[in-house]
């Protein structure tokens, strides 16, 4: 994954010259600069000053781009510490898009960090949408170690929404560290042609899978630039 940085940050920005005004790709670069920071792959300062940079690119081109205020949310809490501004940034990535997987599990840290455990399971028991609030479940549970009631939510979700949500359902797998069901479920998400793989390589969850050769396999088939 490490040697693998520096061509995704190569690709971004080659993208970006070519057509500066694409508001998800800085979103994108914003991750990738706090991936580096937060794994100890440049100082602190520098990953996270160039991630505000481009998060703020964003969403100058895109208010309502909820990938924007999720990464400024992460820039919020994980640097500045300033943990009033990173629960407004996530409250708007909600409120534009209540299924965003990173605003549902910022949501999730930010509760169990400030010790509202309870109230982040009732923003999220809120949604009236049933894939997407046991969509949210599955993540917030298992940050919050609570693995049986984060178990239960994603087998009922895997057995009632798997035509539905194959790409988060790989998402929340990548997340829990089940690398062969991730990419199982990658599988599943390719054989249907669900829309949302296309945003594979905007994901974060799966940036952690970058080396492994069914990740690059994927992309042959997709017919994308490893």
């Amino acid at each position: 994954m490490v040697e693998r940085i520096p061509s995704a940050l190569q690709y971004l920005e080659q993208s970006l010259q070519r057509n500066p005004v694409y508001a998800p790709a800085w979103v994108e670069l914003a991750s990738v600069h706090l991936t580096r920071a937060d794994d100890g792959w440049v100082p602190s300062a520098e990953g996270y000053g160039r991630a505000r940079e481009a998060a703020h690119r964003a969403l100058a081109l895109d208010r309502n781009l909820a990938g924007a205020h999720s990464a400024m949310a992460w820039i919020q809490a994980g640097y500045d510490w300033d943990w009033a501004a990173a629960e407004a940034s996530n409250r708007k990535a909600l409120a534009l898009e209540p299924g965003n997987a990173d605003a549902l599990l910022w949501t999730g840290l930010l509760a169990a960090t400030l010790g509202r455990a309870d109230e982040a399971l009732r923003e999220i028991d809120r949604e009236t949408d049933e894939p997407w609030r046991l969509e949210g479940l599955s993540r917030v549970y298992f940050v919050l170690d609570r693995r049986s009631d984060a178990d239960a939510a994603l087998a009922l979700l895997e057995r009632k929404y798997a035509g539905e949500l194959p790409f988060f359902i790989a998402e929340i797998h990548a997340l829990r560290g089940e690398d062969d069901l991730a990419f199982a479920w990658l599988d599943r998400a390719y054989a249907q042609r669900h829309g949302h793989l296309v945003d594979i390589k905007l994901s974060r969850h799966f940036q952690r899978l970058a080396g492994d050769p069914r990740y690059k396999a994927l992309l042959r088939k997709m017919k994308l630039p490893e």
